[in-house]
């Protein structure tokens, strides 16, 4: 054969000829008779070209960038606790609250715990809503084994604490209540023993009394005491429980009735002394209906 000829011949052979012969997933040589690819196993009948793949996961990287920069830029949407009613009923919610009382109790079988927190609602600044508002008052409660998780979980908020939390709405004429499910939908973030601006000095009734002069007209918490008596309207009598013996002074400003002799409460206001009756007492801020709350060990 012509040398010339066959060069010819070379140079005239269909480019897509070669195509066929070569592993369109790989790109190696095959010719034209092979089924499938010996170097990478693709089916010449049904291949998918590797270029695909990587266009896949070029996809799938900027998809996970994508996500990623969403769960960065995410912000939980909280519901201020005065805006929830009847409408949102059965509703999952997010709020944010200042826990004013809190107290646990085993059910009548003593197998599980149930937790119940009072919240007070707060400001968009993150600040306590003092207001005298009802509706920015609002109770949570965690029963059977949910309340018992979160009594164990280390994570029970008490007085004082600030948190954020996720709760089902249960609301009706009259009533509201936020129920949690998990103690995993809970989270303390803060804690504050102020209350409209005021900062309140913790102390037992036994060094109020030991130092009277230093603590006049001071605001102060009394976080432990124990109701001895409860007298005329608007006053009550507490001692130190842990003192012996104990010492008491009157609280004045409150609802007795609302009260038992015997209960353990935490009491804050302001330190005087009533000049008319001649004794040291504890006058709670007109308007703070968190003044007497009930005592929780910390």
């Amino acid at each position: 054969m012509n040398p010339e000829t066959s060069a010819q011949n070379e140079i005239t052979i269909p480019h897509d000829r070669f195509s066929k012969e070569n592993c369109e997933s790989c790109g190696r040589f095959l010719g034209p008779e092979r089924q499938s690819c010996i170097y990478c196993g693709a089916l010449r009948s049904s291949r998918i070209p590797v270029r695909n793949f990587y266009w896949f996961g070029y996809f799938l990287v900027c998809l996970g960038f994508f996500y990623f920069f969403l769960a960065l830029t995410y912000k939980p949407v909280f519901i201020p606790i005065f805006s929830l009613n009847e409408t949102m009923n059965f509703k999952r919610v997010r709020v944010k609250g200042l826990v004013t009382a809190a107290y646990t109790n085993l059910d009548k079988y003593k197998r599980n715990t149930s937790v119940s927190l009072t919240l007070r609602g707060l400001k968009t600044d993150g600040t306590v809503d003092w207001s005298d508002n009802d509706q920015n008052v609002i109770r949570l409660k965690a029963e059977g084994e949910n309340g018992t998780a979160l009594k164990n979980s280390g994570n029970l908020p008490k007085n004082g604490d600030l948190v954020e939390l996720s709760a089902s709405l249960y609301a009706g004429p009259g009533y509201r209540v936020l129920n949690l499910s998990s103690q995993q939908f809970i989270k303390i973030i803060g804690h504050t023993m102020s209350a409209g601006g005021i900062a309140y000095a913790p102390a037992t009734v036994t060094e109020l009394l030991a130092n009277a002069e230093s603590w006049r007209d001071k605001a102060v918490l009394v976080k432990k005491s124990r109701i001895v008596k409860c007298r005329e309207k608007y006053i009550i009598e507490i001692s130190d429980p842990d003192a012996d013996p104990p010492q008491n002074f009157l609280v004045f400003g409150i609802k007795p009735e609302q009260y038992s002799e015997g209960d353990l409460v935490s009491v804050r206001g302001t330190f005087t002394f009533y000049s008319d009756g001649g004794y040291w007492e504890i006058k709670t801020d007109k308007g703070d209906r968190d003044a007497v709350t009930p005592w929780r060990e910390e």
